[in-house]
């Protein structure tokens, strides 16, 4: 299934939000995501409110177009990769957050297409951007990192009354329900995935760039292995997990050497190492771990961006015969505004027909979309179409111009929303109007998603 979204680097973005659901009433600091490398993050804070977080307005979504799927997709949800923005097995689309003093703030739907919880504290303990995935029993499971250690609240997606989490009796159950799962310096985000038997695998590097593995031993179940060291090259970023068409996981990270460490896990529950080499390219150096996608064939696609503002893309040419081969690495040089993409993952997904997707920022604040396009005759890393605008640059004289692009995820009506935070420190986000013909659809104008206002940029 296809990737929601991708996180680069740890996050050090936040909201300073003045109410908090869950009897937390003072100012809150809250991290949003961080997908650069620390050279090149960005401090945003912006004051969020939960009054408008409250009002139907606060997620705009266009209700001609907009109609719920009863059940439709609801497995195909919870067998998508863990991401801080996704929508979970009922299509709420969710977001999660950490706050400066270390817990966790989770903001959902309360009504599909429209209301949103405002930031409910639910505890933990988190010094990373936590990450949401979906077990076998369709729970709703929250990881992060915290004092070194891998942190988990399985089940954090109950409603009572269409009210997040519920009232603060049940939102104390929830902080209740935090614990270890183990480590000693573990650092930045966790990467989640189902395996072929339905348990969730967990990869997470540490301090000094090594992966450890745990695993549920039953799945949907409670239980844990303990965790494991992953041998190989050490690493710089944050692991992604993703299935292949077997349903076999594979860890991708990008290495202190620029490469990318490949790990593949065996149905014996062996990993097996590999790597990509760099891109042939002398000036090109790839930046970020790169987002993967399994295109249904099996094989994966991977989009990096590297050192100078482009996007790096490579394929793999031959995989489900026990052995792997890739196209190499082919260059993007830069947007069609002529300038360079921010050091940041694109994100890849895939449309309500299943044609893949991927959304990129350039340094102008433009956000573009570009579409797979599956019967061109060509190869796979040639396929890709022209790059479209999906928000404004400086110079349209229509702001907002985007920062960091948060997630892109399919909502119940099976339209794709992209969310984002613009210059002022807004979480917004637009959403196709209706679902795509022929590779593309219409676009609705980026609208504030959470009550976020006022904002201070720290360079």
């Amino acid at each position: 299934m296809a990737n929601e979204i991708h996180n680069t680097g740890d996050g050090n973005r936040f909201v300073q939000a003045d109410t908090v659901y869950g009897g937390i009433n003072d100012y809150r600091q809250v991290h949003t995501r961080g997908r650069r490398p620390s050279s090149g993050k960005r401090l945003a804070m912006a004051w969020v409110c939960t009054i408008g977080l409250l009002t139907s307005s606060a997620v705009a979504f266009d209700q001609t177009a907009w109609m719920f799927l009863p059940g439709a997709g609801a497995e195909e949800r919870c067998l998508l990769p863990s991401a801080p923005v996704r929508s979970d097995k009922d299509a709420y689309l969710t977001n999660f957050a950490r706050s400066v003093s270390g817990t966790v703030l989770q903001n959902n739907q309360t009504q599909y297409g429209s209301d949103r919880s405002g930031w409910v504290d639910i505890g933990g303990r988190a010094e990373a951007q936590p990450v949401a995935a979906c077990d076998a029993r369709g729970r709703t499971a929250v990881l992060t990192t915290g004092g070194g250690a891998l942190q988990i609240n399985p089940d954090v997606g109950a409603r009572v009354k269409g009210e997040s989490v519920g009232p603060p009796d049940r939102v104390q159950g929830v902080r209740d329900q935090w614990r270890s799962l183990g480590g000693l310096s573990l650092v930045g985000e966790p990467t989640a995935a189902r395996d072929a038997e339905g348990r969730l695998v967990v990869v997470v590097r540490d301090s000094g760039g090594s992966l450890w593995e745990t695993h549920q031993h039953l799945p949907g179940m409670d239980h844990w292995s303990e965790l494991t060291e992953l041998p190989g090259d050490p690493v710089r970023d944050d692991p992604v997990l993703r299935a292949d068409g077997n349903g076999d996981l594979h860890s991708f990270a990008l290495t202190a050497h620029r490469t990318v460490r490949v790990d593949a896990r065996t149905d014996g529950g062996r990993w097996r190492p590999d790597r990509i080499p760099p891109p042939a390219d002398d000036g090109a150096v790839l930046a970020t771990t790169p987002s993967v996608i399994e295109g249904g064939d099996g094989c994966f696609q991977l989009l990096s961006a590297t050192d100078r503002g482009a996007i790096a893309v490579n394929s793999e040419t031959r995989c489900n015969s026990g052995s792997t081969a890739w196209q190499g690495w082919g260059i993007w040089d830069r947007s069609p505004r002529q300038e360079p993409f921010v050091a940041e993952s694109p994100i890849m997904t895939k449309d309500a027909n299943g044609t893949r997707v991927a959304y990129v920022l350039d340094e102008a604040g433009s956000v573009y979309e570009t579409v797979y396009l599956a019967s061109k005759n060509s190869s796979p890393n040639e396929r890709w179409g022209s790059w479209i605008t999906r928000s404004n640059a400086p110079g349209d004289g229509n702001p907002p111009y985007v920062t960091d692009l948060l997630g892109a995820t399919l909502d119940a009506g099976g339209q794709l929303v992209v969310h984002a935070v613009d210059w002022d420190g807004r979480v917004m986000h637009t959403h196709q109007k209706g679902r795509p013909e022929n590779g593309s659809a219409r676009w609705s104008s980026w609208t504030q998603t959470s009550g976020a206002t006022g904002l201070l940029q720290v360079p």
